[in-house]
């Protein structure tokens, strides 16, 4: 019984490999729109697999504890079912949620909103950077010119050898 995971070990190791599965997935078909979608950015890469995580570990939470209620008082064969079936019901019901909330939308907006925020602070501290850059290299060359005078007038009047 120990080997095809019947069980409270059994079920807890199946939630943890859908778990691995549902990530997986989310984490692949994301790169590929990634890759050949022009207008998906990191932002959407990020903001979809986060949900995705989020629902997948809700999914799997619950499929635990069905499993676990269902393995006390029944058969292996009703525990497998009930188990894949509350799974794909909570995994369904969690994406109409989300499609009806739109929470992956609002998280990938929120993120685009960082993500602006920062690139105009980056922005600023490169005009800052750069400009205080600029003045001291005026600076430098202002005293390096006094220097060059100096030595120059030095030079002439045959204060040097």
């Amino acid at each position: 019984m120990i080997e095809i995971g019947i069980g409270k070990e059994g079920v807890k190791s199946g939630a943890i490999g859908g778990f691995y599965i549902a990530v997986f997935f989310s984490i692949t078909l994301d790169m590929i729109n990634w890759i050949f979608k022009d207008n998906y950015r990191w932002t959407n890469w990020l903001g979809t697999v986060s949900t995705d995580i989020v629902k997948a570990a809700i999914s799997i939470a619950a499929t635990l504890i069905a499993g676990t209620l269902v393995s006390v008082f029944s058969l292996a064969i009703v525990e497998v079912i009930v188990v894949i079936g509350t799974g794909l019901y909570v995994g369904y019901e969690l994406n109409k949620l989300d499609g009806n909330y739109h929470i992956t939308d609002s998280v990938i907006k929120a993120l685009n909103h960082i993500d602006k925020k920062t690139s105009k602070l980056a922005d600023e501290t490169y005009k800052v950077s750069f400009n205080s850059a600029r003045e001291v290299i005026s600076l430098a060359r202002v005293d390096v010119n006094k220097i060059g005078l100096f030595y120059n007038n030095v030079v002439s009047q045959g204060l040097v050898f």
